[in-house]
C-alpha cells in the first residue's frame, strides 16, 4: 500500500508544479466546470477514500498521528461536502477560486511540499506486515 501513497504524493507534486508554472490551467478548468456534477462527486469520493486510507494505514507511516489527522480532516471535508450539497459546493469553489487566484503559485509550493511529505512519510520505514528491515 505504501506505493499507493507514493503515487498520491507524486501526483500532488505534479499538480503543484502545474500551479507553480501556470495556475490558470487548474483555476480555468475548475471555473469552467464549477457546475459539473462529476467534479462534486470526485471531490467527495477522493477525499473520503484518501481519508479512510490515511486513517487505516497511518500506523505504517513515519508520522502516524499526523497522517491520521490529515485523514480525519479529509473525511470531515467529504462529509461537509455531502451536507452542503452541490450548490453549496459550487459556492465554496467559486469563493476559493476568487479569493485564492492570486496565490496560485504559493498554493503550488504548498501542494508540492505536501506531496513530498506524503512520500517521505511512507518511504524508508520498516515493512511492519512482513517484519523485514
Amino acid at each position: 500500500m505504501k506505493y499507493f501513497f507514493i503515487l498520491i504524493g507524486t501526483l500532488l507534486i505534479f499538480a503543484g508544479l502545474f500551479l507553480l508554472i501556470d495556475p490558470e490551467i487548474l483555476f480555468g478548468f475548475l471555473e469552467e466546470n464549477t457546475d459539473n456534477t462529476t467534479i462534486y462527486v470526485i471531490a467527495i469520493v477522493f477525499r473520503l477514500l484518501l481519508g479512510v486510507l490515511f486513517v487505516g494505514y497511518a500506523s505504517q507511516s513515519k508520522y502516524p498521528r499526523i497522517i491520521k489527522f490529515i485523514g480525519g480532516i479529509a473525511i470531515l471535508a467529504a462529509i461537509l461536502f455531502v451536507f452542503i450539497g452541490q450548490e453549496g459546493f459550487q459556492d465554496v469553489l467559486a469563493w476559493v477560486l476568487h479569493g485564492f487566484r492570486s496565490f496560485g503559485r504559493i498554493a503550488g509550493l504548498v501542494v508540492i511540499a505536501f506531496g513530498g511529505f506524503i512520500i517521505h512519510a511512507f518511504t524508508g520505514i520498516n515493512d511492519r506486515s512482513s517484519g523485514s528491515k
